[in-house]
Order: structure tokens, then sequence, then C-alpha cells
């Protein structure tokens, strides 16, 4: 918390965070910190930034509204990888930006992906499942997967400045919505 000149203002449990503009930070297995906001810049360059710079971290977001997805890796501080779905962007539903030094297990999850997407229709498919990319990767690093396997009867503690006034939490949407940011 003092890396984000933050303190506690309230405890709760994940399914009671309200998705404003707040940042509410828990435990989880393996040693991993999820750091929740409900403004989906903190994710990669917002006020989360600093906790890059403690450790291992990987940071995402996820528009379902849009269909786009996104999970960055970090260690001390610097971007060592990308996973980006942005279908709009690249007019496909396998669109996918891969950049920088990966974890192993991306390829097996990708091709699970790709496979699922194949099987219901490819580009014509109702569903996207290459959205899925980023938020199961997530989960096989450090076993958090917005929506789908979310922490249950864990403490979280929703911080505010230091000194500073609680913000009014709100309503937003989204993947890593859920895991960094909310969009």
């Amino acid at each position: 918390m003092a890396a984000l000149g933050m303190e506690v203002s309230e405890v709760l449990k994940y399914e009671d965070i309200g998705w404003g503009d707040n940042v509410v930070l828990g435990p989880m297995l393996g040693g991993w910190l999820l750091a929740v906001s409900g403004d989906s810049s903190d994710a990669f360059e917002g006020q989360l930034e600093p906790l890059t710079r403690l450790g291992p971290a990987i940071a995402g977001e996820i528009s379902e509204i849009v269909m786009v997805s996104e999970l960055r890796g970090y260690a001390d501080g610097q971007e060592i990888w990308r996973v980006i779905h942005n279908p709009e962007e690249e007019k496909s539903l396998y669109a996918l930006q891969i950049s920088g030094d990966t974890p192993p297990q991306l390829e097996a999850i990708v091709r699970a992906a790709r496979a699922e997407q194949d099987a219901e229709g490819g580009e014509e498919a109702s569903v996207d499942y290459m959205i899925e990319i980023p938020g199961r990767l997530s989960h096989s690093i450090c076993g958090y997967h917005p929506g789908e396997r979310e922490p249950d009867g864990v403490d979280f503690s929703e911080l505010q400045p230091i000194g500073g006034r609680k913000q009014t939490a709100g309503t937003g949407g989204g993947l890593f919505a859920r895991l960094f940011g909310r969009g």
C-alpha cells in the first residue's frame, strides 16, 4: 500500500466490491496479490503501475462490450511480454497480437482457443473464444480468471489515498476489468 500511497478504507469480500473508481487489494494463492481498479487505465500505466516494481507482475483488462482483452507481464517494473485480442483492429475474430518473451503455456492456450473458435464456425461464429486467451493465461500464472475463477471467501482491502477520502464506488463492466482494470 505504501508503494501506491494508499491506505485501507474498508475491508470487504470480492463479491461486495463496487466497481467504481476504487482500488482494491486481496491475497491470492501462491503469494500473488490481486489488485483491482475501477479505472481501466490503472491496469497498465495508472496508479497500480508501482506494483510492477515489487516483483513479477501481470496486468490485464477486458471489455466484453467491445470484445477486447489484454494481458501484460512485468519484471522489475519493465514490460516483458504482451498478449492482445482486438478483433476490430484486425477485422478478425482470430486477432491476436503477441510480443516479448511470453510464458511457455501461452502456445497451448492459443491452440485450444483456436480449436474452440474453429468448432463454433470460425469467423462466422456468434461467440468469440479468442477473447478468453488473456484470462486463461492469467489463470495459468496466478490462479485468477475474471468472471470465472474469482476468489471466494477472501478479505479484500479497499484503498483510499493516504489521509484522503474514500472514493465513491459505482459500476463498471468487463475482463481484467476485474484483474487490474475495469473496462
